[in-house]
């Protein structure tokens, strides 16, 4: 979900791509409904409706509500609700359901982010300052964690090397790295020179770590091995405005720019050298093809951007940064797209909100063949 849901103030959240509970998150959650449905009063009702209804049986079993991150092991697919405090476990394959992990004893507060670490899934709490991890397998809990010496402030972003584990504090301004077998604390990433400002999403290349910053427009890259700044990437001309996407294709890490809250102005997409941190190229284009971009994924042959206002997928060729495809149309059911995944030859999509807001169906997932762009399915 993008910090047009939550537009940060001083005293609320910011929220990328992917953590729904902090007003701002909430405020924007209304003002897309509004948008797409153009009643104040519905939105007001509906905002904290069920996913289900009596009319949507798979609905009622798959429990979306505001699914804001995905990640998958190739055989499943896991999608945290950060509205509902529950993670929802589907088949690739076919799509069906495989179960629903919620209840208190998962200690689930405003899930934001999910991520498939050596057959376990980590999820971030950002109210309840913590990490939930359970089983892949099972659903069965592992641990929480929590406490003052991890230096938990709204965690969100997560990222690992299968034995570390880093996940970004967007209101603690620092990351903390815990080792992924134990959940011990390893170091608490922070200072100035880092230049954090909500950090947010976290992707790692090699050896190293690329942090976005949506209130100050940057990118930090970071030593892993040792939590070392390598350097801060915030240069106007490398199109950074309102960062709320990124990804690695290991040679290059790709940035999705949704633009300034009030003009839309640098709505884009920046191409960055993984090797030296330098711009590649920006990638602008007109609102019907970039419009609020919020997610992206690479395979390194092509590159593909999630439009939240624009309700699409904005596919491009990742070596020269042409358009290649936008997907919109009902059939794929895109309601506010974010998160977005590969997973095979397929591209997986979490919408905030299913498409036409109908009965308090809250959330659904897309999927759509990598190649060709045809839509497999839509999970609602």
């Amino acid at each position: 979900m993008s910090h047009r849901a939550h537009r940060p103030s001083d005293s609320s959240e910011f929220r990328s791509g992917d953590g729904p509970h902090s007003e701002g998150r909430r405020a924007r959650l209304i003002g897309l409904v509004v948008l797409m449905i153009g009643s104040l009063a519905l939105v007001g009702a509906s905002a904290h409706a069920a996913t289900t209804s009596p009319g949507h049986p798979q609905a009622k079993a798959y429990q979306f509500n505001a699914p804001f991150s995905i990640t998958s092991d190739g055989t499943h697919l896991w999608a945290a609700n950060g509205e509902g405090n529950s993670v929802t476990e589907v088949a690739v394959s076919t799509g069906k359901l495989v179960r629903v992990i919620q209840g208190s004893q998962y200690g689930f507060n405003s899930p934001a982010r999910v991520a498939d670490i050596g057959g376990h899934i980590w999820v971030t709490n950002e109210y309840g300052a913590s990490i939930t991890e359970f089983a892949a397998s099972t659903g069965k809990l592992i641990r929480i964690i929590k406490g003052s010496q991890y230096a938990f402030n709204w965690p969100f972003g997560i990222a690992d090397n299968g034995t570390h584990v880093w996940v970004t504090n967007a209101k603690g301004e620092s990351i903390t790295e815990l080792a992924a077998s134990t959940g011990n604390l390893i170091r608490v990433i922070s200072g100035a020179k880092y230049d954090f400002n909500f950090p947010s999403s976290i992707v790692r290349n090699g050896s190293h770590l690329f942090v976005i910053s949506p209130r100050g427009s940057s990118v930090t890259e970071i030593d892993a091995s040792t939590g070392d700044l390598v350097r801060v990437i915030n240069a106007a001309a490398d199109g950074l405005v309102w960062p709320e996407g990124i990804a690695s294709d290991h040679s290059h890490i790709w940035v999705a720019n949704e633009g300034e809250p009030a003009t839309d102005k640098g709505e884009s997409v920046s191409e960055l050298s993984a090797s030296t941190g330098h711009l590649v190229r920006v990638i602008k284009a007109s609102k019907d093809k970039l419009h609020s971009p919020d997610g992206v994924t690479s395979n390194g042959s092509d590159v593909w951007v999630t439009n939240q206002y624009g309700e699409s997928v904005t596919e491009l060729k990742a070596s020269t940064g042409q358009l290649v495809r936008v997907l919109k149309g009902s059939k794929y059911g895109f309601g506010a797209p974010g998160p977005i995944v590969i997973v095979g030859s397929h591209i997986w999509v979490a919408n905030t909100l299913s498409g036409p807001f109908k009965n308090g169906d809250l959330g659904s997932l897309t999927e759509f063949v990598a190649a060709t762009g045809k839509v497999v399915r839509v999970l609602k």
